[in-house]
């Protein structure tokens, strides 16, 4: 299911890099666009940054001419229980990615003190990665 990816995906901001790179360590990148991350390196770097912007952009990562932008969605202990996104044809959208990611912070912080008091205002819960064997 898409939805359960997202969140799990979105859980890994609250991973530093040597837990993604070992959690990922033998994992198979497959390319499904020509910006695709292809290493638990890259992945790492890549979640830094999204970590560091408040969101993570997709650029042509899982399909070409696709462009997408997702911010967390944290409960009251920092856990990441949701994330918002918006993706649309990289034609239409580069240009509006930052103004996209903007918003979508706006309405998870109000998504957060809705359910009470936003996750933005703690430290992030953390789940260990599960050991992948061998």
């Amino acid at each position: 299911e898409a939805r359960g990816e997202v969140i799990r995906v979105a859980k890994l901001l609250d991973w530093d890099a040597d837990e993604i790179v070992t959690a990922f360590k033998n994992v198979e990148f497959v390319a499904l666009g020509p910006r695709t991350v292809s290493s638990p390196t890259q992945l790492a770097a890549a979640v830094a940054a999204a970590r560091s912007e408040g969101c993570a952009v997709v650029d042509e990562e899982f399909e070409p001419g696709l462009i997408g932008v997702g911010v967390p969605v944290r409960d009251t202990r920092g856990a990441v229980i949701a994330s918002l996104n918006v993706s649309a044809p990289r034609y239409r959208f580069v240009d509006r990615v930052q103004a996209a990611a903007t918003e979508l912070k706006r309405v998870a912080r109000n998504l957060e003190r809705a359910l009470g008091e936003p996750g933005i205002a703690t430290q992030p819960a953390h789940e260990p990665p599960a050991s992948q064997g061998g």
